[in-house]
């Protein structure tokens, strides 16, 4: 795996957020299982069918989904929650350094 499927991921990731958003409103916790749970479909809330397909390789053993360096996958929301942005800190494993990887998906239906 490389920066290749991670930047993959995460704009797969924006699609999903993307039809989530449309479909059931904001998205409100910044915990990364819940809403990883959300987009599959797995949240006991899911009342929809998943947006996004994960294989189980794509998860560490503590359940977080992880990029192609073995990080957990980063939410965050900004601008007063109107912005989800996600983050692989890249092959250094850590932010900043300019080998991040991040898209900006708009929370706003």
């Amino acid at each position: 795996m490389s920066g290749k499927f991670t930047y993959a991921l995460l704009e797969e990731i924006k699609v999903a957020s993307k039809a989530s958003v449309k479909l059931c409103g904001p998205i409100t916790n910044i915990d990364s299982k819940m809403i990883v749970k959300r987009l599959t479909g797995r949240s006991v809330f899911a009342k929809h069918p998943p947006f996004i397909y994960l294989s189980p390789r794509q998860f560490n053993s503590d359940g977080y989904l992880v990029d192609a360096w073995g990080t957990p996958i980063v939410f965050q929301l900004e601008q007063g929650g109107d912005t989800l942005m996600v983050f692989s800190y890249g092959p250094d494993k850590k932010p900043g350094g300019g080998d991040d990887i991040s898209v900006s998906i708009n929370n706003v239906e």
